[in-house]
């Protein structure tokens, strides 16, 4: 019942894209396209499938409160439309709560997790699958788990033979995860950055691993780069 389509166009405009899977388009060991059609909007299917379990037109299935991370308006709009979404065509009333983020996260790590419903975003600490990928491995933040993609991720994160062999071993990780369904992949954001081809420094200088590439401060154990750089 997630338009990502309708929600890409009408509020994330220029801003973001649908995501199909975990790994954006352009990331290495990306396999979007292939993931497209895996859970497509089916409204119809949605009632069924909600029927079956006893809840027909949303009758008597628990209100839930969707939180968030201390969002900006974007994500804001995005949650407020699936939560109408979930009203409108399932019944299911949802209320969006925004919230202070250390009181979120300590929700989120919890053991086990409180947060039980919930839009957060992700970015990468270094150009690598096993960096995205890592975050759905068991005992983590996330209550999902799969020994398959457990064995996967980390097998491909510590193998250093083919390119091409790794990649694949990620692929087939990233499937079990959308197959599985534990996790509502929304939209991939797509930030307008200028840089001049003359810009050296620190901050686009290899990481502890041998990755050069922009890191967020605060989110790598290895890494205070900046996120952003400004030209006038």
């Amino acid at each position: 019942v997630l338009d990502r389509d309708a929600i890409t166009a009408n509020i994330l405009k220029r801003q973001g894209i649908p995501a199909y899977s975990f790994l954006a388009p352009g990331f290495p060991a990306s396999n979007s396209a292939a993931f497209a059609e895996t859970w497509p909007l089916d409204v119809e299917k949605a009632k069924q499938l909600l029927a079956e379990a006893g809840y027909p037109d949303g009758e008597g299935f628990p209100k839930l409160t969707l939180k968030l991370r201390s969002e900006g308006p974007a994500p804001t709009a995005v949650a407020q439309a699936y939560a109408s979404a979930l009203k409108d065509t399932l019944g299911i009333d949802v209320e969006v709560t925004n919230m202070d983020f250390k009181a979120y996260m300590d929700e989120m790590n919890a053991k086990p997790t409180q947060m039980q419903f919930t839009l957060i975003s992700y970015g990468m600490d270094y150009l690598d699958p096993s960096n995205m990928l890592g975050v759905f491995l068991s005992g983590g933040r996330h209550p999902w788990s799969n020994a398959d993609y457990d064995a996967l991720v980390k097998e491909a994160s510590a193998f250093l033979g083919d390119p091409g062999e790794r990649t694949q071993m990620f692929q087939d990780a990233e499937k079990i995860l959308v197959d599985d369904a534990a996790f509502v992949f929304a939209y991939h954001q797509t930030p307008g950055d200028m840089i001049k081809p003359y810009l050296k420094g620190p901050s686009l200088e290899p990481d502890a691993n041998g990755v050069a590439a922009w890191h967020w401060p605060g989110f790598s154990s290895f890494s205070d780069l900046l996120s952003g750089v400004y030209i006038s």
